[in-house]
């Protein structure tokens, strides 16, 4: 199983959502840094773009005030780890 993590500097809320195969969770944190990026970009929000950036596992949206948006892609176990009799 794999994780794409959404961890906000500004909020207490941070969202994990569980995939079944490594593709599924790479397209959804693409997808999700891409959306979260221009979605500011169109609020023309003051971002620090030299502090923006997008790897494989990792990627963060950063304003100039120094709050920030990461994204983390990771694995967490195999599926049948997660039953239990």
């Amino acid at each position: 199983m794999f994780c794409v993590i959404i961890y906000h500097s500004f909020d207490a809320d941070t969202p994990v959502y569980v995939f079944p195969t490594y593709e599924k969770a790479k397209k959804y944190f693409d997808r999700t840094y891409e959306n979260y990026l221009n979605e500011e970009i169109a609020n023309n929000s003051e971002l620090d773009m030299d502090n923006c950036f997008h790897e494989d596992e990792f990627a963060k949206i950063t304003w100039s005030d120094g709050e920030s948006t990461e994204f983390i892609l990771s694995y967490t176990s195999e599926p049948e780890d997660e039953y239990y009799d």
